[in-house]
C-alpha cells in the first residue's frame, strides 16, 4: 500500500540520520518491494549505500541505473552531488 511504502521510506531516512546504514538500506529495499518505481526510495538507497565503507562504487552504479531508466531525472545528479559534498564534510544531517 502507499502508506506502507511511505512508512518504509520515512523509516529509512530516520535510520540514515541515526547512522544505522544497513537497516536504512533494508527499509528502502522494503519500500521498493512494495513499489518498485518509488524513485525517492531508490535514490535514498543509493545514498545509504554510498555512505557505507567502500560503498561509493555500488552507489554510483545504482544512480547510473536510475539515470538509464529516467534520463530526464536530473535531480538525481544534483542530489547526489549535494549528498557527496555533505558526507565529505562530515555532515550526515544533509543526507536526508
Amino acid at each position: 500500500s502507499v502508506r506502507s511504502r511511505i512508512s518504509s521510506g520515512v523509516a529509512g531516512r530516520a535510520l540514515v540520520a541515526s547512522g544505522d546504514l544497513p537497516a536504512a538500506g533494508e527499509a528502502f529495499t522494503k519500500a521498493l518491494k512494495i513499489e518498485p518505481k518509488y524513485m525517492a526510495a531508490r535514490v535514498q538507497l543509493a545514498v545509504a549505500m554510498g555512505l557505507q565503507p567502500n560503498g561509493f562504487d555500488q552507489a554510483s552504479s545504482a544512480l547510473d541505473e536510475i539515470l538509464r531508466a529516467r534520463p530526464a531525472f536530473q535531480q538525481v545528479l544534483e542530489g547526489f552531488a549535494h549528498h557527496r559534498f555533505a558526507v565529505r564534510a562530515g555532515d550526515l544531517t544533509q543526507v536526508l
